[in-house]
């Protein structure tokens, strides 16, 4: 009984909370760099902010979250280049943090082979832990938050470096991209103990993995933190940015030759404040052959879209940028239309909605609209007040069909207390539809159809991509659970009900 009596108290204690949830709004703070010294010796090429002298040639491309100061360097010469990572350094405000850890990690690698008739490359992020070579393990350096450009929290650890809205993790990457074939393989992993003393062979290149630069976004008065578009830009100079950083590195090259020291300096230039729309393009992915997808992945109805840098706000290599959010009641900008798809791990467009629509556990839940058998609209949020069962089927989807005797005892059962379903059919035929609701006797008037089958709005609304498809909604519009079994649901709505 007192257990009971417990998860009675956590699921209305969810529900209340999952009632308060409001809009959250996501921002991008940019940094905008440049080298601190050896101007000359610096150039943009390839997507590169490149740094060459007689000996090598360092790529960086600091495009990430926080910053990633990761760096490709290539050896020039005829004989070996040896780095001393002992001897290195990666410095931020003052505070030296070493590039060698005398650490060991897990490494990823793929066993396996394929080909491509055709492919394409632009400009690459250096993904240090899944390169043969790559060394260190990904750190922050520390979290600094300035306001009025006075340093007031720092510190310093050593772990993963931070993926903020994980499901965002391509945003505004470029790479390798085949476009006839893929590659079917298995991964494995290997530990791999960092070595002090790093060799490239002449004429070779080896990716360093250094540390991120920010993980807090700066705080200014001057500073828009939730602009409808974008602020008005912090501008700095090497004597009052709050941000300096460099790469210090001990190197030689041959055996017999001296040690020398390089120090590649930076500085923070800009800092801007935009809204997630301001900032990011959706571009709809170009649809490979059937044969490269998965099976469930191949409806002929849904548009894949990946988001990346709108044009003419930064360049890539020297820029680094930061998310941050907020929940507000207030409206701060319009929400983006695309939502991230789990099943198809990228962007799918909500018609042409105005606000985020994702199925998941406490969110409100998108709006339908959609005709019922007599060709009257019928809305969803007619039922506000009481617990609603969206039911996707169709006549011709015998898997769908099959639970309605459970869906008829749960209405008899429950609709006095307060109890709807709203049958959403995937159909194309309405005399079929129409004979289904007789012959399944379902006896709930809320009987809905666009004839769009896959391609109805409320597919792309709720993620209904297969069937049955049943979503629970609580008496104040927010969803509770979504599931294909009807016990699932059952159970949930006993605690809500009962």
């Amino acid at each position: 009984m007192k257990n009971r009596l417990l998860f009675l108290s956590t699921l209305i204690a969810v529900l209340l909370l999952s009632a308060c949830s409001t809009p959250k709004y996501y921002f991008c703070q940019l940094y905008q760099t440049k080298p601190a010294e050896n101007i000359d010796q610096f150039s943009e090429k390839d997507g590169y902010l490149i740094y060459e002298n007689n000996q090598c040639i360092i790529y960086y491309y600091f495009w990430a979250e926080g910053g990633n100061t990761s760096f490709k360097i290539y050896n020039k010469t005829d004989d070996i280049l040896t780095i001393d990572l002992g001897q290195s350094f990666f410095t931020l405000n003052g505070m030296a943090y070493d590039l060698f850890q005398n650490s060991s990690y897990s490494q990823g690698y793929v066993v396996g082979s394929g080909s491509s008739s055709s492919s394409s490359s632009s400009f690459s992020y250096f993904d240090s832990q899944s390169q043969a070579g790559a060394t260190g393990a990904r750190v922050s350096a520390g979290s600094a938050i300035f306001t009025n450009n006075s340093l007031v929290a720092a510190g310093g650890s050593v772990g993963a470096a931070k993926s903020y809205r994980n499901t965002e993790a391509n945003l505004y990457t470029w790479g390798f991209s085949a476009a006839n074939s893929t590659f079917q393989s298995k991964s494995a992993e290997r530990t791999v103990s960092e070595k002090q003393l790093i060799s490239i062979p002449p004429h070779y290149a080896k990716v360093i993995n250094s540390y991120s630069i920010v993980n807090a976004p700066l705080l200014n008065c001057e500073l828009e933190r939730y602009p409808s578009t974008q602020s008005k830009p912090l501008l700095f100079n090497s004597s009052n940015t709050p941000i300096t950083f460099s790469i210090y590195l001990t190197y030689r090259s041959g055996q017999n030759s001296d040690w020398q020291n390089l120090r590649n300096a930076f500085y923070v230039t800009q800092i801007a404040n935009y809204a997630e729309p301001s900032v990011t393009k959706y571009v709809e992915r170009s649809e490979p052959c059937d044969n490269l997808k998965n099976i469930n992945q191949r409806s002929p109805y849904v548009k894949l879209y990946d988001p990346y840098l709108k044009n003419n706000i930064c360049i890539p290599s020297s820029t680094f940028y930061l998310w941050y959010d907020v929940n507000s009641y207030t409206k701060l900008y319009d929400l983006s239309p695309y939502r991230y798809s789990e099943s198809y791990k990228a962007y799918m467009l909500v018609g042409n909605s105005n606000t985020v629509r994702s199925a998941n556990d406490n969110m409100i839940a998108p709006e339908l609209e959609l005709p019922n058998p007599y060709g009257n609209l019928v809305k969803l949020s007619d039922f506000r007040g009481k617990v609603v069962l969206i039911d996707f089927w169709a006549s011709w989807n015998n898997a769908s069909r099959q639970n309605k005797s459970d869906l008829r005892r749960l209405y008899n059962l429950y609709h006095d207390k307060g109890f709807e379903i709203f049958s959403v059919s995937l159909d194309t035929d309405a005399q079929a539809w129409k004979d289904a609701i007789r012959e399944d006797q379902l006896v709930w008037s809320n009987h809905v159809c666009d004839f769009k089958k896959w391609k109805s709005e409320a597919v792309y609304a709720y993620g209904a991509y297969s069937l049955p498809c049943l979503i629970l909604i609580d008496k104040d519009g927010y969803i509770v659970t979504k599931n294909y079994r009807v016990e699932v649901i059952e159970n949930v709505l006993k605690q809500m009900l009962d």
